[in-house]
């Protein structure tokens, strides 16, 4: 008999649960936990994860004492949490959309788009990657994490002309490592055209494939990469909140 299939948004949660357990040391409760992590050592970025029935709030060890008074039974929400760590001193960065891929992608891309997969180890094919990251911004670098230094494995692109016009890659999520956690740039000569929903998608439909989970993150304020993941067909499970701490 063939076992029931999980639905992603659960293992998501899943995933959270079982790498918030393994930081604190010992299982989960109901309400607002401060889960202090070895991973982020040295980080003043304390990052809040609202679920069903508990808020978890990530931090490095060494800031985890002055978080102490958010623990108790009542899960904040984001907006509660902000305003309590504002009260501290902290500064709001931001707000990231955490999604997940519900089923088998169903886009297809355009067929005068050429989408091809790309060899990180191939001489050719980083030359091409070289050319994109030089013709991109630094925040358009660092949203999408590319870096020729530490190129995924997984990588689609959409060529224009024989150079890359938009490019998607993946590699395993840190907290759930049965996702691929997704990359995405356009060139800047080549937005507008929907090519980065069509090589996220393509990306999308090899991984699964392949038996992986998919999960996109990216700003609240992103107006554009909301819309591609809406567009590919991920569903929101997740509004996470992050601030800084002040130096003591």
């Amino acid at each position: 008999m063939n076992e029931p299939t999980i639905d992603p948004a659960t293992q998501y949660w899943d995933a959270v649960r079982a790498t918030a357990e393994r930081d604190l040391g010992s299982n989960l409760g109901e309400g607002t936990i401060v889960i202090p992590s070895r991973d982020r050592e040295g980080s003043t970025v304390v990052v809040a994860y609202p679920g069903s029935g508990f808020t978890l709030v990530w931090c490095a060890p060494a800031v985890a004492d002055r978080l102490a008074e958010l623990a108790g039974p009542i899960p904040l929400t984001g907006v509660e949490f902000l305003e309590a760590t504002k009260e501290m001193g902290a500064k709001h960065v931001g707000d990231g959309h955490h999604r997940v891929l519900p089923s088998p992608v169903e886009l297809t891309a355009d067929p005068s788009t050429e989408i091809i997969q790309l060899d990180r180890d191939n001489t050719e094919h980083r030359a091409l990657i070289q050319r994109l990251v030089d013709a991109s911004s630094e925040d358009d670098l660092d949203e999408s994490e590319l870096e020729m230094d530490n190129l995924d494995s997984a990588i689609v692109v959409a060529l224009r002309d024989g150079e890359i016009a938009s490019f998607a890659s993946a590699r395993p999520w840190e907290v759930g490592p049965r996702f691929d956690d997704i990359g995405v740039i356009t060139h800047p000569d080549h937005r507008g055209h929907r090519l980065g929903s069509q090589v996220v998608a393509e990306l999308c439909r090899r991984q699964q494939s392949a038996g992986r989970l998919m999960f996109y993150n990216c700003d609240v304020q992103n107006a554009g990469s909301n819309r591609l993941a809406e567009t590919v067909g991920f569903t929101l499970v997740c509004r996470v909140t992050g601030v800084s701490l002040p130096a003591e």
